[in-house]
């Protein structure tokens, strides 16, 4: 056998495998934002459809830019608050329920 020598390698902290446009928001996320924004709007654009209102129609589409930047931006645990829904969603599916029913026959 070959003596392998252990080299420690530095890598640092923050180094992003992805050009940013801002901290935490990339092209992959634009594109996410801008899906959800879409669905925003044809949801604004039929309620204004019934109800005529044009004061609602322009605080649900603020409202969806700003939801959709927010759920889709990455803070420094490289998370957005949209994978953090994924985990806890495929957490909660992977829990198993084990359902017993207590035999006190040992205790007599």
């Amino acid at each position: 056998m070959k003596d392998i020598k252990e080299v420690e390698i530095y890598i640092p902290q923050n180094i992003k495998k992805r050009k940013e446009m801002v901290s935490g928001y990339s092209k992959s996320e634009l594109k996410k934002t801008t899906g959800l924004f879409i669905f925003f709007l044809v949801v604004a654009l039929i309620n204004f459809l019934f109800t005529k209102n044009e004061i609602i129609f322009m605080f649900t589409l603020m409202g969806a830019a700003i939801i959709s930047v927010f759920v889709f931006t990455k803070v420094e645990s490289n998370m957005s608050f949209y994978d953090m829904l994924r985990f806890i969603y495929r957490f909660y599916n992977l829990q198993q329920e084990f359902i017993y029913k207590y035999n006190n026959r040992w205790f007599k």
